[in-house]
């Protein structure tokens, strides 16, 4: 939405269903003062040397979710189905939880014999995206409090810069074996691998399939950096990307219905 000169740079996300979409990021973190390779961004009560080029460098990712799942077992939804008259939640040892018995999802497009347990009124979610090119890094200071000792140094300000910012949309297929975090860590590594960026999506969908997911899986990635803007906010790091160890959230198959 870049041509709305109110709103610039801003992602609508409406969601019906359980396919989700989640917002990665590839951050630079700087603890305390700004490398060489960033201008330093001026802000009130900025006591650091911004002259150092020293304190150690994180490569990180972030993860936001931007959908949130409609299924029968979700307070939200399960309130709302069982606020309607014979509406009902079925839960079973041996599946997952059913809207009316039948259908393990709460809201969908279709599925109009589930009605009105099965809602057709989708969800909005807006966010604002990081431009297309790199941009200054922003501090950030923590809130953490260090009580009334006089003597105890304040916290230091971390200067984050946003080196890579995706969009991923895909079917709950995908994380019946892999958590967001998990899904955002890997897209994340495989860019950082230069890993063409159309081969990612199967890249996904080849490793949930190894991870046990039994599901359907659909895959759209959506880069908000270009392949240009990348290489050179990759060039400006001093580190390597870090990713955390994970494991599969172990969702049982809901087979589609």
């Amino acid at each position: 939405n870049n041509k709305n000169d109110n709103h610039p740079n801003t992602l609508i996300v409406a969601n019906i269903g359980d396919s989700r979409a989640l917002m990665g990021r590839i951050l630079k973190v700087n603890n305390g003062t700004t490398t060489t390779n960033d201008p330093t961004p001026q802000t009130q009560n900025d006591d650091t040397d911004s002259s150092s080029s020293t304190t150690p460098e994180s490569i990180v990712t972030q993860t936001i979710v931007l959908t949130r799942d409609h299924t029968p077992d979700d307070p939200e939804e399960q309130h709302r189905i069982e606020s309607l008259p014979g509406g009902k939640v079925v839960f079973s040892r041996m599946d997952v939880p059913r809207t009316q018995g039948v259908w393990a999802m709460s809201r969908a497009l279709g599925d109009g014999d589930g009605r009105p347990y099965i809602s057709s009124v989708p969800e909005f979610t807006t966010i604002t995206v990081s431009p297309p090119h790199m941009a200054p890094p922003v501090a950030v200071r923590s809130t953490t409090t260090t009580g009334n000792n006089p003597e105890t140094p304040p916290s230091p300000t971390r200067y984050v810069s946003i080196l890579n910012e995706f969009i991923l949309l895909a079917t709950d297929g995908l994380f019946e074996s892999m958590t967001n975090e998990h899904v955002v860590d890997l897209v994340a590594t495989l860019e950082w691998q230069g890993t063409p960026r159309t081969e990612i999506p199967r890249a996904l969908i080849q490793a949930a399939l190894a991870l046990g997911s039994t599901d359907n899986i659909t895959v759209v990635l959506v880069w908000i950096r270009s392949p240009t803007a990348w290489s050179q906010a990759k060039a400006s790091c001093q580190s390597t990307l870090q990713v955390r160890n994970h494991h599969p959230p172990g969702n049982k198959d809901d087979d589609g219905f």
